[in-house]
Protein backbone atom coordinates (compact mmCIF):
# COMPACT_ATOMS: atom_id res chain seq x y z
CA UNK A 1 0.00 0.00 0.00
CA UNK A 2 1.48 3.05 -0.73
CA UNK A 3 2.50 6.01 1.72
CA UNK A 4 0.25 9.17 2.23
CA UNK A 5 1.81 12.66 3.09
CA UNK A 6 0.17 12.05 6.49
CA UNK A 7 2.59 8.97 7.15
CA UNK A 8 5.57 10.33 6.27
CA UNK A 9 7.79 11.08 9.10
CA UNK A 10 8.25 14.37 10.01
CA UNK A 11 12.22 14.08 11.28
CA UNK A 12 14.42 14.82 8.01
CA UNK A 13 16.58 11.83 9.04
CA UNK A 14 13.92 9.53 8.97
CA UNK A 15 12.53 10.58 5.46
CA UNK A 16 13.43 8.19 2.60
CA UNK A 17 16.46 9.43 0.78
CA UNK A 18 14.62 9.86 -2.55
CA UNK A 19 12.46 12.38 -0.70
CA UNK A 20 15.46 14.52 0.82
CA UNK A 21 16.04 16.10 -2.53
CA UNK A 22 18.36 19.66 -2.93
CA UNK A 23 15.52 22.04 -4.47
CA UNK A 24 18.97 23.70 -5.66
CA UNK A 25 20.35 20.89 -7.48
CA UNK A 26 21.45 21.27 -11.13
CA UNK A 27 19.50 18.93 -13.14
CA UNK A 28 20.51 15.24 -13.54
CA UNK A 29 21.06 13.91 -17.02
CA UNK A 30 21.69 10.70 -18.11
CA UNK A 31 22.82 10.82 -21.83
CA UNK A 32 23.10 6.50 -21.64
CA UNK A 33 21.98 3.69 -19.96
CA UNK A 34 24.23 1.09 -18.97
CA UNK A 35 23.42 -2.55 -18.41
CA UNK A 36 25.13 -4.93 -15.92
CA UNK A 37 22.98 -7.67 -16.69
CA UNK A 38 24.33 -11.31 -17.66
CA UNK A 39 23.88 -12.50 -21.41
CA UNK A 40 21.01 -14.67 -20.07
CA UNK A 41 19.20 -11.48 -19.85
CA UNK A 42 19.48 -10.63 -23.54
CA UNK A 43 16.00 -11.56 -24.39
CA UNK A 44 15.13 -8.75 -22.05
CA UNK A 45 17.65 -6.07 -23.30
CA UNK A 46 16.36 -6.71 -27.18
CA UNK A 47 12.71 -5.96 -25.57
CA UNK A 48 14.41 -2.79 -23.96
CA UNK A 49 16.07 -1.46 -27.52
CA UNK A 50 12.85 -2.68 -29.46
CA UNK A 51 10.95 -0.16 -26.76
CA UNK A 52 13.76 2.84 -27.43
CA UNK A 53 13.69 2.19 -31.07
CA UNK A 54 10.13 3.12 -31.01
CA UNK A 55 10.91 6.74 -28.55
CA UNK A 56 10.58 9.77 -31.25
CA UNK A 57 12.11 12.84 -28.97
CA UNK A 58 11.64 16.13 -30.46
CA UNK A 59 13.79 17.17 -32.33
CA UNK A 60 14.34 20.50 -29.96
CA UNK A 61 14.98 18.36 -27.51
CA UNK A 62 17.24 15.76 -29.12
CA UNK A 63 19.31 19.27 -30.12
CA UNK A 64 19.27 20.64 -26.47
CA UNK A 65 20.46 17.24 -24.83
CA UNK A 66 22.88 16.47 -27.54
CA UNK A 67 24.51 20.76 -27.06
CA UNK A 68 24.32 19.55 -22.97
CA UNK A 69 26.36 16.62 -23.51
CA UNK A 70 29.13 18.52 -26.19
CA UNK A 71 29.74 20.99 -23.35
CA UNK A 72 29.83 18.42 -20.91
CA UNK A 73 32.73 16.59 -23.80
CA UNK A 74 30.34 14.01 -24.30
CA UNK A 75 29.80 13.07 -27.96
CA UNK A 76 26.02 11.88 -28.06
CA UNK A 77 24.53 9.62 -30.25
CA UNK A 78 21.77 10.42 -32.36
CA UNK A 79 19.64 6.97 -32.11
CA UNK A 80 18.47 6.65 -28.28
CA UNK A 81 19.45 2.90 -28.71
CA UNK A 82 23.09 3.44 -29.45
CA UNK A 83 23.59 4.68 -25.94
CA UNK A 84 23.35 1.50 -24.84
CA UNK A 85 26.40 -0.16 -22.63
CA UNK A 86 26.73 -3.26 -21.59
CA UNK A 87 29.12 -4.69 -18.98
CA UNK A 88 28.35 -8.23 -20.04
CA UNK A 89 28.01 -10.43 -23.25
Amino acid sequence: MPTTVAELPAEWERMPAVVRLNPNAAPFRAYRTFSALDSRFLPIELAVRTILGQVAVDATVADQARERAAAEGITLPGEIVERIRYAFL
